[in-house]
């Protein structure tokens, strides 16, 4: 659903995920039944998708759906600040700046925690794409514990 997402530049919903023509397995094995896939961008580039899963058949609403849009829309910039921070040595100030906050991770636990509150879910992942290398990385994993699906 990830690269579906990715490639159609769109969010992605499926109510029934067994049921899903992309269903993973693993997935499926962690009981759940609706999944949400949300591109983010940065500049109309899509650089990740960030993923949400829930045990619960037809969790995730237009509603729903609406809000967590809202959410990806802004964090898509927020990642590739992240990212320009490791690939280009961003100065002494900003780099103090930077690391005078919470650690990255930090940061992912304290959103997920708040987007909890606003729209219930299982398990969140955020997954960063290279086009240019044709790599995704899983940056990071809230929620069910997946073994095939860690970040990393």
């Amino acid at each position: 659903m990830s690269g579906r997402a990715f490639q159609a530049s769109r969010p992605i919903v499926t109510q029934d995920y067994p049921n899903h023509a992309d269903a993973l397995q693993y997935h499926v094995g962690a009981d759940e039944k609706s999944t949400l896939a949300l591109t983010l961008l940065f500049y109309g580039r899509v650089t990740g998708v960030f993923t949400f899963g829930s045990r619960e058949f037809g969790h995730f609403t237009p509603e729903r759906v609406g809000l967590l849009e809202s959410v990806a829309y802004q964090l898509g910039p927020l990642l590739e600040n992240a990212k320009l921070q490791y690939e280009l040595a961003v100065t002494d100030e900003i780099a103090r700046i930077i690391t005078s906050t919470l650690d990255i991770g930090d940061v992912y636990d304290y959103f997920a925690v708040a987007m909890k509150e606003l729209v219930n879910f299982d398990r969140a992942s955020i997954v960063t794409i290279d086009s240019e290398e044709g790599t995704c990385t899983t940056r990071y994993v809230h929620g069910v514990d997946i073994s095939e699906r860690r970040a990393g």
